[in-house]
């Protein structure tokens, strides 16, 4: 049984009453009998409340339970105080600062669970949530228990958050059962809080719908300590519990790191949850030093990689959670770096006493989200559901909205249409080269999301150090693709820091901007520098700003925060990141931070309603932060009658309206935010949702087509449901945007939000701040995202107008304004939209052309300058003229891929009708006619086939919006985006199963026909195939099948849904013969193979092999999901975040279409490895001297090359194809300066071929990236280089491990030159003559009998145990002494205990024949009561048995510094790099400590001849061959510490006997020791020691450790196997041998076999040395070894 400390608050009020007040002490008198009270069992303590807070008693007052009862149980004790009123938060905090402290007793440090018990009559008049809150986070678990007039609502607030933990009862009867309700709570706390709770109150935010692969990096080191170690361990299985782990979702893999990290298990090691609770709950502690550079560095070069199961090519999100507890020891911000350049979202948490700047420069940025602290490990717990909906975010972020966001800023930025933007970069030396590449990397990333043109958004680029140079102006590239390769070509300067100088040369460059701009545009100065200036920059960033510059500060590592804040001038302006690898994330902010002013001054008719959580769960400061991260909002908005109304809603139990939706200037609405007072209470978001929605229906909107919001912001997790009312609202085109803090719930932000992109979840109030901008953001691009052609596309639009007579002079005007407005919200350049207008009456008048004007104010001009022309209204020459118009000699761009619109505005009937051979032009032509006119019919306009009508009229000036966004949907559905591809087979793949409704299976029918139409249909163009699953697969048509639109859309629409289930597994496997050249396909000639499957529902069968096998086959996969559809699954399908998209309903497909379009129209690109094969001239000019040599290296060369060329087993993103690039050098390698020069953070591995057989070791430490294939030496003539090559660089291609394995690296490439005999070491040449050895196994038995007889000494057994003899009698001294404190029961001196028996009357005495009974155990030793002093010291002895275990702790510290003693021989640890995946398998046990017994000289005698094998009587020296020995000494229940002495002994002896390896030479024997109960714990390592002595120094210390755990030698034995001879040493002629010591037989037997055979096939010789018979190990192994 596990046990807590149990602390009992109790009502004293006048409400509780005397008698009820007696009641309650009864039920915790019956609790507490209960419950074990002792030093290391339960404790109580006992407060009672009212107006105030008293102590009765604390935890630590009472050590018994008799004396416990007797304190309760005493009529005038406690005293009831009968206060007037409860102030229930107020004793809440009382109970906290006295009770739960280590002053008063609580063991909360030592790992006990903290248990309050409030019991209470009524509804307190001070506010509880706070207390309760801040209680709950100190680890402390609440019950609460009401009586008579408690409040349900508020025992809940007070409670742990689950049903187990309050109680209210009316009646006093119901009282007598309430004490074993309230113990059986208490005693499952404990033991669910120890062995990890499984419970309903523990979340799991990433339970389902997630995958990722991620990695606990944890740190074993000296200062964390076995206690709070235990605590990270249950902290692990919590976090590791609530995530979805599985084969196909969430994969785990563990690394703790002290000098030395060892992997417990990779990615791929386990697949079943149970399996990495299992091995997490034994994990063992090693202690030592903290290198957590050196640890992050291995789990970079061997965790995130293929062999070691991770998905990182199929683009799963890759994730490492960092557990540290102090500063490391060694450098971390390099590995770092390189880790999160390969992907990696790096999270830290630090405990206790830790560098937080370290742990920024570890972390992902921002670090506000990725950097968590915690004070000590006891507050881990309140901390492991924010790490898991952190963990479970950054999942869905990775998934579902990086993808996104890229296209939402530049549907943003496409408002900001003309800037002048310079980039002021540093380029002084104190910048690394990979440094520089990231800045360059930065600048790209920024140009590629503006519009760039001569008349729109220009860049500029200047670099400085010590002087500034301009590297290229403004005005010099005016397209994409020239200004990214003149960024590419920028080289650095190098020099000082100079930027002040640079900042004054800047307003020059602005100068000159401006002077070729024809109106002034927006101008941004953003500059980038890692240190601080060695001039002023107050003066020159002063003067630039006066010019009307806007600057942005950009600062990496060494820069100073106060300089850069001088050059941005506010602190919204200045950026600082710890790594220039974060400047990537920095892109989207600033550019955010240039479009935002646009975007949000063009913000149409919007309502935005906030909807805030005012629950007592929110402190006083958090709420003011809430109001002003409202407040920072609405300054970003433009309020007013046209722009955006603001409304606000608080709720708790209930929600109010605080203001309702008005058009407030912003200085109104700063003073209503600030009035609003906090409601508190509970969380009941349902409720508050539901009034929302009332509310939104109830509003007057005179705004017609407002974009409406509604901005949820709460701490908690709702009580009530929130998926219905949050959706009634989306229902109603209301963007519902979430944002959770701290104690949120992930699951209810999504219901509310709908989507993940619509949500936002952060660990704590002060990061509100950093969503102000994001919210803002979406706000503001959301309303334009219809109609974001008019930003992107190419079209061309005719604006015919009428100008007759009969349009009225208003109207005219009106019309005028509809075509500004168009021109105004439109791109105009030569590449984007074109503009012409024609007036008409009887007659045609071009008014302007479309290639006429260039930029918006000529157009305006032109437009402003039209005026009515009189007359009648004839149609038809008008439409002819705007043919004409759009023909290419006039500026028509069709045949470059251009959209044509005319638009034809009148408000009256035409008087002629239209021609057919004209209606036959524009359907022909594709040209989209849309008119605006009166709702009278006119045939002459229906005439045109095709042609879209708006029956709107310009006569109303309300209806001007609503003309606008009609005409703007028309014209973006007919719109065809810009498309870099001329050719594509694209095959739909459709879902037709019965969770989709006939309406949305129509829907989606209509989104398969607009894609359809947007490209040209043609053998030659693009092809179309068609196919639909459910259950079954049914195909509709192949890519062959059409060769125009008509037909093909026509059997889409004829098209029948199938209904069943949802195959998609089974449906790829069926689609890929749609990928046949029988079927169409044109896969062999190079042409894009495209899939496009769309679902809404999770497959029924497994999908991940069907998808690898399409992708395999160079077919790019895209992935639909709707409504139900798993984003995880969507993923798996389309093998890239890019490549996959997410809409709540199948109405909103219309929001994706042009994104999927895009998805189809950018070419793949393809998976590039560059070699570069340089050639040591050098050794060639030795090889020409030698005859045939020249010839050989060429016949060499051309296999290597031939076989690179053959590579085709990398793993490519879907549909992407490998391309090999090969390039040679020629130079004098030298490696001193060459290699080392080479950056392994750009470079993926370096694979040395020697030329010459004696150069193959000179360069072993200088590879990389070779992963386990460091091993195989590899040579120039070598008959399978190529093969090897090949290999090699397949691993490096896939990002393969780059493990090394220290000295066991060594060795092993010394053995098989040993063999070969080419580069054989002195001394070592002895072994290769000693190949007949083996036949003497047999007569070497009788020496084994000799070396047990020598140990047989039972004289030294006097010795040993006596001292343990007389521990022992204190042992029973201390037992008696248990029976001592029942005689001072008995002594009159406790009237307590006489008044029990007194009480119990003739039971009593009983009860005590019970107690002796209880002792029964210890027998006769009841003579000793004689000695009534002793007796009284008895209390003692069992304070000696705590002592004892006190000093075996310590030895447990000896033990770990022994490790940083052994870590001392730095020079041999420098090949040890290689051997850390070593370390990790002689590390792994999970095992605590054994102890063993007693017996038998036979198998002793028997295991001494075996040993005897590896050596000669012929020798002077034992033992002949090289041996690796392991000892195993029992540590198990039974043994104590008299029987480990004689097994230590007996290790001693053979020690003493034998020649330890001292140095490389294979000779000699390397011992390991481990001792083993249930686990394996390893003591004494193979590398550990180079002397004896040395190692029996180390034996000697090794000491007794008590263990309540039985023996599995079994266990032991595999771990042996697995884990200690992994690194033993190669050569046929090394011996490997294990020796069990055993007290007696194993309590596990199945496992022995098992054992026996993996010895067998390791060639592992085994010895057991037992004290008593062991058939069970005999037999396995005679049946082994036959």
């Amino acid at each position: 049984m596990q046990y807590a400390d149990v602390v009992f608050l109790v009502d004293g009020s006048q409400y509780m009453g005397l008698s009820r007040f007696n009641q309650i002490r009864n039920v915790i008198l019956k609790t507490v009998s209960q419950l074990e009270i002792g030093v290391d069992k339960f404790q109580v303590g006992l407060a009672q409340y009212g107006m105030s807070t008293h102590s009765d008693f604390v935890l630590n007052t009472f050590q018994t339970n008799a004396k416990v009862r007797n304190y309760i149980r005493n009529i005038r004790r406690p005293t009831f105080r009968g206060s007037r009123g409860l102030r229930t938060g107020n004793a809440i905090d009382f109970l906290r600062k006295t009770f739960f402290n280590e002053s008063t007793g609580s063991r909360q440090a030592q790992g006990f669970p903290q248990i309050a018990v409030i019991i209470t009559s009524e509804s307190s008049r001070d506010n509880v949530i706070p207390a309760a809150r801040e209680i709950r986070s100190k680890g402390v678990k609440v019950i609460s228990i009401g009586v008579k007039n408690s409040s349900l609502d508020e025992l809940k607030d007070i409670a742990f958050p689950s049903k187990q933990f309050y109680f209210q009862v009316d009646a006093g009867d119901a009282l007598v059962g309430l004490s074993n309700k309230i113990s059986s709570t208490i005693v499952r706390t404990a033991q669910e809080e120890f062995q990890f709770r499984e419970s309903s109150s523990q979340t799991a935010p990433c339970q389902s719908d997630s995958i990722a692969d991620i990695i606990f990096l944890v740190d074993g080191s000296d200062n964390i300590g076995p206690i709070n170690f235990q605590l990270l361990r249950i902290f692990l299985q919590n976090v590791i519990f609530g995530l979805d782990v599985k084969a196909d979702k969430v994969r785990i893999g563990l690394v703790q790191y002290n000098k030395v990290p060892t992997e417990e298990f990779y990615l791929g090691t386990y697949h079943q949850k149970s399996e990495i609770l299992e091995h997490v709950r034994s994990l063992p502690y090693w202690g030592g030093g903290r290198m957590t550079g050196n640890a992050i560095n291995f789990v970079w070069r061997n965790c995130f990689t293929p062999l070691s199961g991770s998905r990182a090519t199929n683009e799963i999100p890759q994730i490492m959670v960092l557990i540290t507890s102090g500063e490391s020891q060694d450098q971390v911000e390099e590995q770092a770096e390189s880790l999160r350049r390969k992907g990696v979202i790096v999270f830290a948490l630090g405990i206790g006493n830790v560098n937080v700047t370290e742990l920024k420069k570890i972390a992902s940025y921002p670090s506000e989200t990725y950097v968590s602290r915690v004070k000590d490990f006891i507050q881990l717990s309140p901390t492991t559901e924010i790490l898991q909906k952190k963990i479970c975010s950054e999942i869905n972020r990775q998934i579902s909205v990086v993808a996104g966001q890229e296209d939402d800023l530049k549907q943003g930025c496409i408002q900001t249409e003309e800037a002048d933007i310079f980039f002021l970069i540093d380029g002084s030396t104190s910048i690394e080269l990979p440094h520089f590449e990231d800045v360059r990397s930065f600048l790209i990333e920024v140009v590629n999301v503006f519009n760039i043109g001569a008349d729109q958004v220009r860049v500029g680029v200047v670099q400085y150090a010590t002087d500034p140079i301009i590297e290229f102006g403004v005005t010099q590239y005016t397209n994409k693709t020239s200004l990214e390769a003149a960024i590419k070509k920028i080289s650095q300067i190098g020099g000082n820091t100079g930027t002040g100088l640079a900042l004054s040369h800047m307003k020059d460059h602005f100068r000159e901007a401006a002077r070729s701009r024809r109106s002034t545009v927006p101008r941004y100065l953003i500059t980038i520098t890692d240190g601080q200036s060695h001039d002023d920059v107050k003066i020159p960033a002063g003067e630039l700003m006066q010019q009307g510059i806007t600057t942005y500060a950009v600062g990496v590592g060494q820069a100073d925060t106060a300089e850069l804040e001088l050059i941005g001038g506010t602190k919204e302006r200045v950026y600082y990141v710890d790594n220039f690898d974060a400047l990537k994330y920095l892109k989207n902010r600033i550019v955010q931070q240039i479009c935002s002013p646009e975007a949000c001054s063009k913000l149409g008719h919007t309502d935005i309603v906030f909807l805030i959580d005012g629950s007592g769960s929110i402190g006083m400061n958090e709420f003011v932060k809430m109001k002003e991260f409202m407040i920072n909002i609405v300054d970003k908005l433009t309020t007013g009658p046209d722009h955006v109304r603001i409304g606000l809603i608080q709720y708790s139990a209930d929600p109010e309206e605080e203001f309702p939706l008005n058009e407030y200037p912003s200085e109104e609405l700063h003073e209503l935010i600030h009035k609003m007072k906090q409601l508190a209470g509970r969380t009941e978001t349902g409720k508050a949702l539901n009034f929302a929605a009332d509310y939104f229906d109830k509003l007057t909107v005179s705004q017609t087509g407002a974009s409406q919001f509604l901005i949820v912001v709460t701490d908690g997790e709702s009580q009530d449901g929130v998926l219905t009312p949050a959706k009634n609202i989306r229902d109603k085109q209301v963007t519902v945007l979430a944002v959770g803090i701290r104690d949120a719930n992930i699951t209810q932000l999504l219901e509310i939000g709908g989507a993940h992109d619509k949500i936002n979840y952060i660990e704590k109030f002060d990061l509100l701040k950093d969503l102000e901008e994001k919210i803002s953001w979406q706000i503001c691009i959301a309303p334009d995202g219809k109609f974001v052609c008019l930003k992107t596309d190419a079209m061309d639009i005719v604006f015919v107008i009428d100008g007759s007579s009969d349009t009225q002079p208003d109207a005219f005007e009106r019309m005028k304004s509809f075509m500004m407005t168009m021109v105004n919200i439109s791109v105009v350049a030569s590449d984007h939209v074109q503009f012409a207008a024609i007036l008409f009456n009887e007659k045609a008048d071009v008014q302007f052309q479309l290639n006429q004007f260039r930029n918006k104010m000529e157009i305006h001009k032109a437009i402003n300058q039209m005026q009515p022309l009189g007359g009648t209204a004839a149609i038809t020459h008008a439409l002819n003229q705007a043919k004409q118009v759009l023909a290419t000699d006039k500026g028509g761009r069709k045949a470059h891929g251009a959209s044509q619109f005319i638009i034809v505005m009148t408000n009256v009937e035409a008087r002629d009708l239209i021609q057919q051979q004209l209606v036959d032009d524009f359907r022909k032509s594709e040209i989209t006619v849309i008119t605006v006119r009166t709702p009278r019919r006119n045939e002459a306009f229906l005439r045109i086939e095709g042609a879209n009508e708006t029956d709107l009229s310009f006569q109303s000036p309300d209806a001007m919006n609503q003309i606008m966004n009609s005409i703007l949907q028309q014209i973006c559905e007919k719109t065809k985006p810009d498309c870099e591809l001329q050719e594509a087979d694209i095959v739909f793949l459709v879902d037709g199963s019965t969770s989709i409704d006939p309406k949305d299976f129509r829907l989606m029918k209509s989104f398969l026909e607009y894609v359809i139409r947007v490209f040209p249909v043609d053998p030659n163009k693009f092809q179309f195939g068609l196919a639909q699953f459910s259950t079954r697969y049914d195909k509709v048509f192949e890519l062959n099948a059409f060769a125009t639109k008509i037909p093909m859309l026509r059997k889409i629409e004829d098209m029948d849904q199938l209904t069943g289930n949802t195959n998609i597994g089974m449906a790829l496997r069926e689609t890929a013969d749609l990928f046949t050249k029988k079927a169409g396909s044109r896969k062999s000639s190079g042409v894009p193979q495209n899939l496009l499957v769309i679902t809404d529902g999770e497959s029924t069968d497994p999908v991940v092999a069907s998808a690898k096998n399409i992708s395999q086959d160079k077919i790019n996969i895209f992935a639909v999901g709707i409504k139900d559809a798993s984003e995880t699954q969507l993923l798996q399908i389309a093998g890239s975040t890019e490549n996959i998209f997410f809409v709540q309903e199948f109405e909103d497909l219309d929001k994706i279409k042009r994104r999927v379009i895009r998805s189809f129209c950018t070419p793949s690109a393809d998976c590039i490895i560059d070699v570069a094969i340089g050639i040591d001239v050098s050794s060639l000019k030795q090889l020409q001297t030698t005859p045939g040599s020249q010839l050989k290296m060429q016949m060499h060369l051309n296999s290597i090359i031939d076989r690179m060329l053959d590579l085709h087993n990398i793993s490519c993103k879907g549909g992407h194809g490998l391309n090999m690039r090969v390039d040679f050098h020629k130079s004098k390698m030298d490696t001193a300066f060459d290699f080392k020069s080479i950056d392994s953070r750009s470079v993926n591995a370096l694979i040395v071929v020697p030329l010459e057989t004696k150069s193959t070791d000179n360069f072993a430490e200088l590879e990389f990236g070779r992963g386990f294939g460091y091993r195989n030496k590899l040579r120039i003539d070598m008959p399978d280089i190529g093969n090897a090559l090949m290999s090699e660089i397949g691993n490096a291609g896939q990002e393969g491990s780059r493990g090394y394995a220290g000295e066991d690296g060594t060795m092993g490439s010394r053995g098989p030159v040993g063999v070969t005999g080419a580069q054989g070491a002195d001394g070592c040449q002895g072994p290769r003559g000693l190949k007949g050895s083996r036949g003497y196994r047999g007569a070497k038995g009788d020496s084994g009998l000799n070396g047990v007889d020598g140990i047989n000494g039972k004289e030294g057994d006097p010795g040993t145990p006596g001292l343990g003899g007389e521990k022992g009698a204190d042992g029973n001294t201390g037992s008696k002494g248990v029976q001592g404190f029942k005689g001072e029961r008995g002594d009159p001196g406790l009237p307590g205990d006489t008044g029990e028996v007194g009480l119990d009357g003739t039971p009593g005495q009983a009860g005590n024949e019970g107690n002796r009974g209880s002792n029964g155990a210890f027998g006769s030793p009841g003579i000793r009561g004689e000695k009534g002093l002793t007796g009284v010291q008895g209390p003692m002895g069992r304070e000696g048995d705590i002592g004892a275990k006190g000093n075996e702790g310590f030895n447990g510290r000896k033990g770990m510094d022994g490790s940083d003693e052994i870590g001392t021989p730095g020079p041999k640890g420098r090949e040890g790099p290689r051997g850390y995946p070593g370390f990790p398998g002689q590390l792994g046990p999970n095992g605590i400590t054994g102890t063993s017994g007693v017996g038998g000289r036979a198998q002793r005698a028997k295991g001494a001849g075996i040993l005897a094998t590896c050596c000669s009587s012929k020798s002077l020296e034992c033992p002949v061959y090289p041996m690796d020995l392991v000892f195993a000494l029992d540590m198990s229940q039974e043994v104590t510490p008299s029987i480990f002495n004689r097994m230590r002994k007996i290790v001693n002896d053979f020690v003493q006997d034998l020649k330890v390896t001292e140095g490389a030479c294979p000779e000699g024997a390397r011992v390991a020791v481990l001792s083993y109960s249930s686990t394996p714990k390893m003591h004494i390592r193979f590398t550990e020691f180079r002397k004896k002595q040395a190692f029996l120094k180390a034996l000697a210390k090794l000491n007794y450790e008590q263990s309540a755990d039985y023996r599995n030698i079994g266990l032991a034995m595999r771990f042996v196997a697995r884990n200690i001879f992994k690194r033993a040493r190669g050569g046929f002629l090394v011996r490997k041998v294990a020796v069990f010591i055993t007290n007696g037989p194993s309590q596990e037997t199945t496992s022995i076999m098992s054992a026996a055979l993996e010895f067998k096939a390791l060639d592992i010789t085994p010895v057991v040395i037992s004290f008593s018979r062991v058939p069970e190990i005999q037999l396995p192994f005679q049946v082994g070894y036959l």
